[in-house]
């Protein structure tokens, strides 16, 4: 997946990209998964392996397996979750087994928030600046 951006902040190896959200955002579904800002752009940090600067316009890229498994610990992993709780806690009863498997769901997303916050410190899923266009 490939973007094209302007840095708005540089912070050590990492860069703050805004990207103009494209006419194809209004309709996705997921668009509340993106970060907006106050000026409806989006926003993302990006590796600084060519040392953009800020002002510079760059094109931005994310590995197909990176999106896939971002996706997957987003969207699909906590459905799982959720039916695993569920077959599990439903042998009890169905009411225990919706109610625990909500509960558990919801224990995914905080401990998700959790890891987060290392994962975003690491290179490994995040997207790379592959090339300046324009250099103010």
């Amino acid at each position: 997946m490939r973007e094209v951006g302007k840095v708005v902040e540089v912070r050590g190896e990492f860069v703050k990209v805004e990207i103009e959200p494209k006419a194809v955002c209004e309709h996705c579904t997921s668009k509340s998964m993106c970060y907006f800002g106050p000026n409806k752009k989006m926003y993302t940090e990006a590796v600084n392996d060519i040392h953009a600067k800020v002002g510079d316009i760059v094109e931005i890229e994310m590995s197909p397996k990176s999106v896939i498994a971002t996706s997957f610990i987003i969207f699909v992993f906590p459905v799982i979750i959720f039916i695993i709780a569920y077959l599990l806690f439903s042998l009890i009863s169905e009411n225990i087994g919706i109610l625990c498997g909500f509960i558990f769901f919801v224990i995914y997303f905080i401990f998700l928030k959790k890891v987060d916050k290392a994962l975003s410190k690491k290179r490994k899923l995040k997207p790379v600046v592959k090339r300046k266009y324009i250099a103010p």
